[in-house]
């Protein structure tokens, strides 16, 4: 850890220097230069995802509905904001999968 405060969000505490874990949940708007991502943390943030904190310009095509990200989190006027962007890696995408598969089971149960 950087050693430096957590900033808030309405209810999402962000830590510097952290590494989040989302799934892409839309690229409708990816013509636009922007798309969004749902963390898998307990209060399910919704992440802004700009082209330019994509680390990759080929990721910023490949990406799809469902894929896993693992990305900083910035706090922003306008709410939260996912920066050097990446791919999740093999492990963290079976973290992913998990957290999606629970979140189901949880609304099926409701």
């Amino acid at each position: 850890m950087s050693g430096q405060p957590a900033a808030s969000s309405s209810q999402t505490e962000v830590v510097v220097g952290r590494r989040y874990l989302a799934v892409i949940n839309g690229t409708r708007t990816r013509a636009k230069g922007f798309i969004f991502a749902k963390g898998i943390e307990k209060d399910r943030a919704e992440y802004f995802v700009h082209i330019s904190g994509v680390k990759d310009e080929w990721l910023w095509e490949a990406l799809t509905e469902g894929d896993g990200i693992s990305c900083e989190v910035q706090v922003t006027p306008k709410g939260l904001r996912a920066h050097a962007v990446r791919r999740a890696t093999e492990a963290e995408q079976a973290t992913i999968d998990d957290a999606c598969n629970s979140e189901e089971e949880n609304r099926g149960n409701r």
